[in-house]
């Protein structure tokens, strides 16, 4: 082997490492939203998927001195098992270059292997945002939800809406900006499910229902109080800061 061709098959073999490195770090570190938030679930081969990319760092001899007899054994020995867990057609160049007995085939291979990787890497990052997860925790939670109400007399679900609109609209807990579902359940009296399904299938989520009421307090305060800012009417209505109360705006607006 001439040092020319030797620094050739290095360089395939670096390109090769350098490359599924990077597949390494995009299949670990890289989780789309919102399946980013149970990774165990959407993604479970994660650790897997992510040491075989890393067994790549056993072909750094191979890597350092490519005309080494001992490295280019070693990275036969690599290909030859490692890519059991490759796709069918790396498996096949894999295989082939292994099985070749020949480096410079190797080498070749090597590149047509990290070009599909290159591949791979644009289509894993390729934005998948924002689309409707299947929350199989979510959907049992409404089930429940919905049964708790089923159980519940027509009669006594008029009374906790009551109860509920009591505490946040005649009392203005939605003045605090701290107020949380638990505490208006706390307040009426009354079971957390039950309050939750209730705000939910009648006053459109407990979020949609407090904030509506601090816009409807914002342009009151603001009629009342011609000398007052923006700002004074935004806090005293239980926001908390402008920017939830822009982004409240906006929803509102949109939804119309």
């Amino acid at each position: 082997m001439t040092p020319e061709s030797s620094n050739l098959i290095g360089l395939a073999a670096a390109v090769y490492v350098t490359t599924c490195l990077v597949g390494a770090a995009v299949r670990w570190f890289h989780m789309c939203s919102p399946y980013d938030r149970k990774p165990r679930y959407y993604y479970p081969g994660r650790p897997f998927v992510t040491g075989t990319w890393l067994s790549s760092l056993s072909l750094l001899p191979y890597v350092l001195d490519p005309s080494s007899a001992d490295a280019w054994f070693l990275a036969r020995l690599y290909f030859l098992p490692v890519t059991l867990f490759h796709f069918v057609l790396n498996l096949v160049l894999c295989w082939f270059g292994a099985l070749m007995n020949d480096p410079g085939v190797l080498a070749c291979v090597q590149m047509l292997i990290s070009g599909l990787c290159v591949v791979f890497l644009i289509s894993a990052l390729y934005p998948n945002r924002n689309r409707p997860m299947d929350d199989p925790v979510a959907k049992e939670g409404k089930k429940e939800t919905q049964v708790y109400l089923r159980s519940i007399p027509k009669r006594k679900q008029a009374e906790i809406l009551s109860a509920i609109r009591t505490v946040v609209e005649s009392q203005q807990a939605f003045l605090d900006p701290h107020l949380t579902l638990q505490d208006v359940a706390n307040r009426c009296g009354y079971n957390r499910t039950y309050i939750a399904g209730l705000v939910k299938s009648e006053l459109g989520g407990f979020v949609t229902y407090v904030n509506g009421l601090r816009m409807e307090f914002v342009g009151d305060y603001l009629q009342k109080n011609p000398d007052a800012t923006l700002g004074e009417a935004v806090d005293a209505a239980g926001f908390g800061s402008r920017s939830r109360y822009y982004d409240t705006k906006s929803k509102t607006q949109g939804n119309r």
